[in-house]
């Protein structure tokens, strides 16, 4: 028993000294918690890639070291406690970097286990022991493959490692809630890698080393040339090869070939893979080396050919198709579609990018055309309708942007947002192998650009008419017309009601170009198609439907207000107003359009379902032309009147807000000591008012921290003014409550979205500046024709209002005694508002 202790102990003391370790990578950074890494349980599963070249691990490592155990620096923990099933699989590669997905073989290292990271120091490792040892070659670099189906919990911290950071493509992941993620490839790329240890032990080269570097060149549509980089000496080898992703022992198994080795019947636009073995006679045999893959090209297709993008493996092109990003833009790329602006199923499609435009080409298999042949290409293209996407389509002799050197067609600004269906017939100048592309070019920042069906055929003997188009005539009849597809002098034409299953519609034959339909509905839509007839019974495909309506487009309309030429109009809200017009089928709406120049009526104010319509109009002195377009189902009415109008002169005070009230609140200030200045608001603009809380007998002053801002005070709710001047304005309130603090740019209303600061002072030594009523004189009162007014200082000017806040007339006096004719105003109560120095007197006037 004590000896048998003994050679255990020395057994352990063996492993010990022949254990060693290596770090790889600088550690630069820290993965963020809800960022992927190795112990990611940001979500409820991940599958992890991660690289490491053989010339790191040769640093330490000899070929046939067995690596033991791997280790992450861990920076931050996962508080969700375990990451369940956690797999760890390892694999030889000859990628050097994470750019795309792995699917080599690779072996299961550490089988499912429920693994809870610890955090550690810098420097310092959380080690995970392996079941199984990995063999490293000393050739090839290693693929680390990290797995968890979870479900993991959904608790922050999520875990963070420490990393080498700004790596181009440094690692890649999946991960998903919901679902597993250990079958599903990686899809995205991080720019960090881990830092990472590994512990290993020496290894024993085995008798018969295995080759490595496995290669196909040559390759044919029928045929490839294999080979590989020798093991040791040895000059035999045994392969097996099949379609790729068989069951290695379920291949075709070749033994004793040389190297290279020919492999024959090949199908094209196929992958394969294959398996070497070195043969080394009396050493052995030994692993197999691989798999290694490779592609055989495509076979030129022959007319018809058809790309409908049903094979592909989004977001992939289909086999022997091609997809190649020239620009800085995104890529076309292939998605599965339902009911998406006309499109089903898998299209091509190219989605925007926010900041540089697209130049993505998509080439489609070769296809073998014939000189002097007419050829056709069709496909169905479209766009969002909200955004303006660009597509060109050329042909060439290979699938590169260089070579499509012969245009076909070019759509500069695809607005459509349903399926839209084009061909183009063209003729190739020589026989051979041709490749269409279809190039996205659009701006940057635009949105969906869709591309399916794409068919190659020979021209068709009879061309189909384009161009379809429908003039109502009156409300029964219709004149149809369309452009010839060639020289035919003959059509056939079927339509119906809106919407009609083409067969069960009426059908004219050998009908000429245009052609008058009579009896119809009035008010109605219908559909027509047409059909070229090319004589002796050769006619074109039917083209169609094309919608028109016997609706007749309205008539004019006729003005009411403003009356045309009309002067002086009130800046300000205007009624405007029309007659319905008499001509026509009735208006459903009606579009009014305006300019200030008479040849330049179309700027759209908007679309109004009544004949009249309140517009707010701010400029002074300013001649604008209008007109009223009727729009029914026929159409918008055309060669109608435009009118104008003059807007009056500005009031010399303003009682627009284009910006409304601002701040949203009433304010009312917080001391009133003649001295304190309270900031109603430092941000208002000029062109809004704030409310304000005034007491009646108390003396404000207004004041804007622009300048030259000019102020108006309302205590109506801005019907008329109290006080008004450039800041600052001084105004004793005859009312309690709130009032309109108005701000402008000058005396013209003019706005500016700019911040100033609005604020008022009250009270104190202000309320001694008030208007000395017992020095005001306005006489006589009644009055028939001349008031007489008088003060101890200037008036500045007088303002009349009728009682329901309309002004009347102005003045400017800058005198302490003047006169006002009221003679031309009718009989009845005026308000006279006085302005001196800021300050507001309102009296009332009776004219007799």
């Amino acid at each position: 028993m004590k000896k048998i202790t003994f050679l255990l102990f020395l057994f352990f003391i063996g492993l010990q000294i022949n254990a060693q370790s290596i770090v790889v990578g600088a550690d630069t950074g820290t993965t963020t918690s809800t960022g992927n890494d190795p112990i990611d349980g940001y979500y409820e599963a991940f599958r992890y890639q991660v690289v490491y070249t053989a010339s790191e691990l040769s640093a330490s490592m000899t070929p046939y070291d067995e690596i033991t155990a791997l280790g992450f620096s861990i920076a931050a923990d996962y508080a969700g406690g375990d990451l369940l099933g956690y797999t760890i699989k390892m694999g030889h590669t000859a990628a050097t970097d994470a750019a795309t997905h792995s699917n080599l073989a690779t072996t299961v290292v550490k089988s499912p286990f429920n693994y809870n990271p610890t955090v550690t120091a810098v420097g310092a490792f959380d080690m995970i022991v392996f079941d199984t040892p990995f063999v490293w070659n000393g050739v090839d670099n290693v693929i680390i493959e990290i797995c968890s189906d979870g479900p993991n919990a959904y608790t922050a911290p999520y875990g963070e490692v420490r990393v080498t950071a700004s790596v181009a493509n440094g690692s890649r992941f999946y991960r998903v809630d919901g679902g597993t993620a250990c079958g599903v490839n990686t899809s995205t790329t991080n720019a960090n890698r881990p830092v990472i240890q590994f512990d290993y032990v020496d290894g024993t080269p085995p008798s018969c080393l295995a080759p490595s570097a496995g290669t196909a060149s040559s390759v044919t549509t029928m045929s490839a040339s294999l080979g590989w980089t020798p093991g040791a000496g040895e000059s035999l080898w045994n392969i097996e090869w099949g379609v790729s992703g068989f069951t290695q022992g379920t291949g075709t198994v070749v033994n004793g070939v040389t190297n290279p080795h020919p492999l024959n019947g090949l199908s094209d636009a196929t992958t394969y893979q294959f398996y070497v073995q070195a043969d080394c006679g009396g050493s052995g045999l030994s692993t197999w080396s691989g798999p290694y893959s490779f592609t055989t090209p495509c076979n030129a297709a022959d007319v018809p050919y058809t790309q409908d993008f049903e094979s592909a493996t989004t977001p992939a092109a289909p086999l022997c198709n091609l997809i190649v990003n020239e620009g800085t833009g995104n890529n076309w790329a292939t998605t599965t579609v339902t009911d998406s602006y006309g499109f089903n199923g898998k299209i091509l499609r190219y989605t925007y990018n926010g900041s540089n435009p697209a130049n993505s080409w998509f080439f489609t298999q070769g296809v073998n055309l014939t000189a002097g042949t007419s050829y056709r290409v069709s496909y169905v293209y479209g766009g969002t309708g909200f955004y303006a996407e660009k597509m060109k389509v050329a042909y060439g002799t290979s699938a590169s942007a260089a070579a499509m050197t012969i245009p076909l067609a070019d759509y500069p600004n695809i607005m459509e947002d349903t399926a839209t269906n084009a061909f183009v017939d063209f003729t190739p100048a020589a026989s051979g192998v041709y490749y269409f592309g279809f190039n996205a070019y659009s701006d940057a920042d635009m949105f969906y650009l869709n591309l399916d069906n794409i068919v190659v055929d020979l021209s068709p003997s009879c061309f189909a008419p384009t161009a379809l188009n429908a003039t109502v005539l009156s409300s029964d009849s219709v004149s149809l017309s369309w452009t010839a597809g060639a020289g035919e002098s003959l059509w056939n034409i079927e339509y119906g009601p809106s919407g009609f299953t083409q067969g069960t519609g009426t059908v004219e034959s050998g009908v000429s170009n245009p052609y008058v339909l009579n009896g119809l509905a009035a008010a109605t839509e219908y559909e027509y198609y047409v059909q070229a007839d090319c004589g002796a019974g050769d006619t074109s495909v039917w083209v169609g439907p094309f919608l028109f309506d016997t609706t007749q487009t309205p008539g004019c309309t006729t003005v009411i207000s403003p009356a045309d030429g009309a002067i002086d109009v009130p800046a300000g809200t205007i009624v405007f107003s029309w007659d319905a017009p008499t001509t026509g089928d009735p208006a459903v709406s009606y579009n009014m359009y305006y300019g200030t120049t008479p040849g330049d009526v179309t700027n759209l104010v908007g679309n109004f379902l009544t004949t009249s319509a309140n517009i707010d109009v701010t400029d002074f002195n300013t001649t604008f032309y209008w007109t009223i377009q009727a729009v029914n189902a026929g159409g918008e009415a055309t060669g109608c009147a435009i009118w104008s109008f003059t807007t009056g002169a500005a009031p010399g005070y303003c009682l627009s807000a284009v910006n409304g009230q601002w701040p949203g609140t009433t304010y009312t200030p917080a001391t009133c000591d003649g001295v304190t200045v309270n900031n109603v608001t430092t941000n208002g603009w000029a062109g809004e008012y704030s409310l304000v809380n005034v007491t009646a007998g108390e003396t404000y002053k207004f004041e804007s921290s622009n300048a030259t801002d000019f102020i108006t005070i309302s205590s109506d709710g801005g019907v008329t003014p109290d006080a008004y001047g450039t800041t600052p304005v001084l105004w004793t309130s005859t009312v309690t409550g709130p009032i309109r603090f108005y701000t402008h740019l000058d005396d013209q209303c003019t706005s500016e979205d700019v911040s100033r600061t609005r604020s008022v002072t009250c009270g104190g030594a202000l309320s001694a500046a008030s208007f000395d009523a017992d020095s005001f004189e306005a006489y006589p009162n009644p009055v028939k024709n001349v008031l007489n007014l008088a003060y101890t200082t200037e008036i500045a000017s007088v303002a009349v209002y009728n009682l329901v806040g309309q002004e009347v007339m102005s003045k400017n006096l800058n005198a302490a005694q003047s006169q006002l004719d009221m003679s031309n105003l009718s009989a009845g109560t005026y308000v006279v508002k006085v302005n001196v120095d800021g300050l507001v007197k309102t009296i009332k006037v009776v004219k007799e």
